[in-house]
């Protein structure tokens, strides 16, 4: 970390490789399953979710002693995120526009187009039987789905703030961890969450990942930093 900034750089460095691997991973949808070049990338989400739970700690942690309400985090957290989303959904209606002049009208149900582009809008997934894609989550920005979940535990941290302690945080991990545990038992994919027929992960994945971030960043650090600094005197005084 970076004192000046309080920016952590291997974990800035770690998204980075995380982001390589989803990209990897979706090479195999772009080919017909036929070239896989990371087959567990889906796990990188996963360590989105971590960070984002660690960092999110790290940032409002402090803020909430000192008196912030969840409506001011709440509006920190989609003057964050908004913006790029909004851009993402534009870049998409642009494509739907694209086909409609070359295709017609006729390429969309008008309703589901309608109904997708407001629940879209509102950063809710899109019932099925009104979308213009009944599989997505979000049939106009399928990665959304992930941002959503993030936002869920985001208002659950916010809402419950610095009443989750310890044994809290704990119990919540590890009830995701047992749940992701009970999914693989049964041969759900625990890499789902952006269709509906596999979203029953989703919950589990960002219930473990996430508040074991929070959990991380509140209790783990300290230690590792005392091991740290433990270490560096034994060098120090240790004989040549």
């Amino acid at each position: 970390m970076r004192p000046e900034t309080t920016h952590f750089d291997a974990l800035h460095g770690l998204r980075g490789i995380a982001a390589v691997l989803v990209m990897l991973g979706h090479f195999r949808e772009l080919t017909a399953q036929h070239l896989d070049l990371a087959p567990s990338g889906f796990l990188a989400v996963d360590l989105f979710f971590l960070l984002s739970g660690f960092v999110i700690a790290h940032a409002y942690d402090e803020k909430f002693r000192k008196g912030m309400s969840f409506r001011e985090f709440a509006e920190a957290r989609i003057v964050r995120l908004y913006p790029l989303y909004f851009a993402g959904i534009g870049i998409a209606m642009a494509s739907v526009g694209v086909t409609i002049a070359m295709h017609g009208l006729s390429s969309y149900s008008r309703l589901d187009l309608l109904a997708s582009l407001a629940f879209s809008l509102l950063f809710l997934p899109t019932p099925p039987s009104l979308s213009v894609g009944p599989d997505l989550l979000f049939p106009l920005n399928g990665p959304a789905w992930s941002l959503f979940y993030e936002l869920v535990a985001n208002a659950v941290f916010a809402a419950l703030a610095l009443r989750l302690a310890r044994r809290s945080l704990a119990a919540i991990f590890g009830v995701g961890l047992l749940a992701l545990a009970l999914l693989a038992w049964q041969g759900f994919s625990l890499g789902g969450g952006a269709h509906w027929d596999g979203t029953i992960a989703a919950p589990a994945r960002i219930a473990f990942s996430f508040f074991l971030g929070v959990y991380l960043r509140r209790y783990a650090t300290g230690s590792a930093g005392m091991a740290i600094s433990t270490c560096r005197s034994c060098l120090r005084f240790a004989p040549d």
